[in-house]
């Protein structure tokens, strides 16, 4: 069965599941490949005030609520996700060897409610929480599958080899 979509992604942690909602809700056939399955460990994410705007206007231009919600400590503490709200950002540049000097570093505080707070979440919760949800947008989604190879198809798009549940086969896409 020779499978077309018009977009392939590799991977579904957040901007894998942002990504392909999105693209699914503008009308492209979306495919989301990923290697293991959900929830999985992944290293801890925390919200800035532009990431937080940026989910929030991706979510009312797309009609995609779930991103909203993710980048919101109510929203994901009301999906059972587990979350923190932020109150200040700290940054410093490190040099090797060196005391941080006073000015080689920067605070700021987190937007507030109703757009934010910023959040400290559970990458493992929020990677899950969004996975779960793309099929409602649309989105063809495998898990526990691998990518062996992928190839330039000639006229443009990509082929990509793949093994999982479904056994060995390939999937093209335009990208």
């Amino acid at each position: 069965m020779d499978e077309q979509f018009d977009i392939i992604v590799l991977g579904s942690g957040i901007a894998g599941s942002i990504t392909a909602m999105v693209l699914a809700r503008c009308g492209l056939r979306t495919f989301v490949v990923e290697r293991k399955t959900h929830p999985r460990f992944v290293i801890g994410e925390s919200t800035i005030p532009t990431t937080t705007l940026l989910l929030n206007h991706l979510a009312t231009t797309y009609n995609v609520p779930e991103l909203g919600e993710v980048g919101h400590y109510l929203g994901l503490r009301e999906h059972g996700c587990a979350a923190w709200p932020k109150q200040i950002f700290w940054y410093g540049v490190h040099r090797e060897g060196q005391k941080l000097a006073d000015n080689h570093e920067v605070m700021f505080e987190a937007v507030l409610l109703p757009n934010g707070p910023d959040v400290h979440m559970l990458r493992a919760d929020a990677d899950a929480f969004l996975a779960k949800r793309m099929a409602n947008y649309g989105v063809t989604y495998e898990e526990n599958t691998e990518v062996l190879d992928f190839r330039a198809l000639e006229g443009g798009g990509a082929a990509v080899r793949l093994r999982g549940p479904a056994g060995e086969r390939e999937v093209k896409g335009r990208l």
